[in-house]
Formats: structure tokens, sequence, C-alpha cells
């Protein structure tokens, strides 16, 4: 699936997985909360911290995602003989 991808899609695609995420970003108020809605913001914050965003977006497809396999294995045909 990521073979096919377009490297030019891949920060729609970053907004897309993590844009129901808010995180809160300590400032001198105590701190304030980004949506990571859009894809300026998750530059604000990912900026400088690659690994922490693959880990952010890899733990937001397992969250939403984890239950497809097994939740579509019914569904899906039996073998061919």
């Amino acid at each position: 699936m990521f073979s096919a991808l377009n490297p030019d899609d891949v920060p729609d695609l970053v907004v897309k997985i993590l844009e129901g995420t808010a995180v809160l970003v300590p400032d001198d108020a105590g701190g304030r909360q980004i949506s990571l809605n859009k894809r300026e913001n998750v530059d604000v914050v990912f900026t400088g911290s690659l690994m922490m965003m693959f880990k952010a977006i890899g733990f937001a497809l397992q969250v939403n995602y984890r239950d497809f396999r097994s939740g579509s294995a019914p569904a899906a045909p039996g073998r061919v003989a």
C-alpha cells in the first residue's frame, strides 16, 4: 500500500490520520491545546520530533483501526477449493 503512495500526498495523509487528535503544548501560561487538524499545527507540534510523530501516528492507527481485521473476517469470502 505504501509503495504506491505519492510522496506529495504524505503530509495530507498524516493530517487525516491525526485530525481527531489534540495535544497540550507547554507555554508560560501552563499549556495550550492544539488540534492536529491542519498541516501547520502538525508542523508546530512535531518539528524536530519525527520519531514522536511516527509514534503518534502508530498509536492513532492502532486505536482507530485495530478491530478492522477481526471485524471484517466474517464478511470475507471463504477459501476456494
